[in-house]
């Protein structure tokens, strides 16, 4: 990707995620209407870009792509968690924060940031592979990382976890791969309709990032130095690893900036959410997630340019 394709495409990406930011700081919009702008995102606007971007180029090759991703998005928080572990260990970092310190470090934002960006930086083509990648970065923090944050490996049951990860895009992710496996056209009304819906979804991803972060406030944080070894794990640790293993896989060079990028990428929110929830260590959690997702701002365009040079 040349220099001043790359400039346009994250001026665009950081320009829409500061007029998200306005919109809750100037109060056109409120915290709670992320809530509903959230849904929207998820549950109709995700699935219809899912949908039209898979259908229209999705074929059998990219299959065995999907498998290997799948596999790599389930082995990397696993890896991260042990090496998060031992850093943990440096810095005498016990309970209850050690179960927060290593989640944060382990899993990706990969749908509010790492969806957008991807698209934005690579086409709606990698649409699937994202899809894939957070489906296994979910199945992993809803068991091991659950288990982490509240200290009970504790097994809730296969209803549970089923209530976890069969979200919606991941439903309409099986169902569009089966229908451009068997070659089957739906109609094209619904086709263009999932298109005009799918457009939305990528800008308001982005604005949502910036409401999001307009509403963090400090009283909600706090922080030690354990932030700055989150950031250096989250955001140049992970993604020079995933680099050195994305060159020996067999799939397509996209696909291994894909892979890269999303490795890159913040602390995913349902590590704060899962905190708050179950009562641990909310504010910790809080300062990892808001910390690392500024942070992502400098280093997303860092870890793009370097693949631009080095895929």
């Amino acid at each position: 990707m040349e220099v001043l394709t790359l400039v346009d495409r994250l001026g665009l990406i950081f320009g829409l995620i500061a007029i998200g930011f306005l919109l809750v700081k100037v109060k056109v919009v409120s915290g709670k209407d992320t809530k509903v702008l959230a849904d929207i995102v998820i549950l109709v606007a995700t699935p219809a870009l899912m949908f039209t971007s898979i259908i229209g180029s999705c074929d059998v090759g990219p299959i065995a792509d999907y498998s290997v991703m799948f596999v790599t998005g389930v082995f990397m928080p696993l890896l991260l968690v042990v090496i998060a572990y031992f850093a943990a260990r440096i810095m005498k970092l016990g309970r209850p924060k050690l179960g927060v310190f290593l989640c944060a470090n382990a899993f990706p934002n990969t749908v509010f940031i790492g969806l957008p960006v991807t698209v934005a930086l690579y086409g709606s083509e990698t649409v699937a592979s994202v899809a894939v990648l957070d489906f296994a970065v979910t199945l992993v923090f809803w068991t091991i990382g659950l288990a982490l944050l509240t200290d009970n490996f504790k097994w809730r049951g296969l209803g549970s976890l089923l209530n976890a990860v069969l979200n919606a895009p991941f439903v309409v992710l099986i169902i569009s791969l089966l229908l451009a496996l068997a070659e089957v056209k739906p109609p094209s009304l619904l086709l263009d309709m999932g298109e005009m819906i799918g457009q939305i979804a990528i800008p308001l991803s982005l604005l949502l990032i910036g409401m999001t972060m307009a509403t963090f406030t400090r009283t909600s944080m706090e922080f030690d130095k354990s932030i700055g070894a989150t950031l250096f794990l989250r955001h140049i640790v992970s993604p020079l690893i995933m680099l050195l293993v994305a060159y020996s896989l067999p799939i397509p060079i996209l696909s291994k900036q894909v892979l890269v990028l999303q490795a890159g990428l913040p602390t995913m929110m349902g590590v704060s959410i899962v905190a708050q929830a179950y009562g641990k260590e909310h504010g910790y959690a809080t300062s990892l997630v808001v910390a690392s997702t500024i942070a992502s701002l400098m280093t997303i365009p860092l870890v793009a340019y370097t693949l631009g040079i080095l895929l």
